[in-house]
């Protein structure tokens, strides 16, 4: 199992749940921040890394008044790190969280 910038490849007979994070940086800025993804790659398969879109970045301060001032600046991606692989059964029983419904 090994995964570049633009790939995943599982060479064996297994399916992994792949955990990485997607990198984004404010546009024109230094700023950075990160936001998970998952992705299954099944055996023997390539698959593309997509990674997922940037949510913006959103600053809130108080303003002189006693309301709330809010900036939003957009970001864009910079790069995707890879966190881990784990072996991933999707026929697997699905976990209780204890939670009703």
């Amino acid at each position: 199992m090994s995964c570049s910038e633009t790939t995943c490849t599982n060479d064996t007979d297994d399916t992994y749940l792949i955990e990485a994070w997607q990198h984004c940086r404010v546009v024109g800025g230094t700023a950075e921040t990160e936001t998970p993804f998952n992705m299954v790659v099944r055996a023997h398969e390539t698959v593309p890394v997509k990674g997922v879109e940037c949510p913006p970045l959103v600053i809130e301060r108080s303003d002189t008044i006693g309301g709330t001032d809010t900036t939003v600046l957009r970001t864009e991606p910079t790069r995707i790190s890879f966190f881990k692989a784990v072996h991933h059964d999707p026929d697997a029983p699905k976990v209780r969280t204890g939670s009703a419904g």
